[in-house]
């Protein structure tokens, strides 16, 4: 299930978060701060879909101040935009005692398993590795959000399962995976790419991405 956490009864979290990122003067990386929600978001949602389970609850940690929580929120809603869902209850909590320099947030989904893990098909990767600069200057690179769930809902895909700052290869070795083709190496960043699991041929697959397709095997 990756990083995904079951909180018994059928329940599971998905989380991520981020620091140095953001509109502050002193971030490492200058962004939107609705861009870097949105990222976030989204590798909570992926790895919620990894484990099966759809949304119900969002939590937010804004450690950046109360002038970016709006923000924030707006990164969250075009997560759920973009896969055509409505938004989730959302709840959190903002630091307004301390400013600090930089900006930091920690999203978590909580969701209901909604459907069993099917590991039929050949294994894809969907989507570059970014990271960085490069998430912004290579967007058309990154795995969509709502051509995923498309594939999803029609079947086209069986399993989804986000890479991140260890990259392609380390997931590879968690699923015991052995690639009869060169995978590109760097940090996937905030799942900028996923492994998947397709009856479709290569070709089919291909019309259902914007993002690079590549076959491992």
């Amino acid at each position: 299930m990756r990083h995904a956490v079951s909180l018994g009864g059928g329940l599971w979290m998905g989380m991520d978060n981020s620091a140095g990122i953001g509109e502050k003067p002193q971030d490492i990386i200058q962004a939107p701060n609705k861009l870097v929600s949105y990222m976030a978001a989204r590798v909570a949602l992926l790895e919620l879909w990894c484990a099966g389970a759809e949304p119900n609850t969002i939590l937010l940690t804004n450690f950046t101040g109360e002038s970016a929580w709006q923000d924030y929120e707006k990164g969250i809603q075009q997560v759920f935009d973009e896969i055509e869902t409505p938004l989730p209850p959302l709840a959190g909590s903002t630091e307004s005692n301390i400013e600090t320099l930089q900006s930091g947030l920690a999203v978590q989904l909580i969701g209901r398993i909604t459907q069993d893990i099917d590991t039929c098909g050949d294994w894809y990767l969907i989507g570059s590795p970014l990271v960085g600069q490069a998430v912004l200057e290579r967007a058309d690179e990154v795995v969509s959000l709502g051509e995923l769930q498309k594939a999803r809902q029609s079947g086209a895909i069986s399993y989804v399962h986000p890479c991140g700052s260890g990259g392609v290869t380390k997931e590879l070795e968690r699923l015991g995976i052995v690639a009869s083709v060169e995978v590109p190496e760097g940090s996937a960043g905030p799942s900028t790419c996923v492994l998947v699991r397709s009856s479709l041929e290569e070709v089919e697959l291909r019309k259902r991405f914007t993002a690079p397709v590549l076959k491992l095997g």
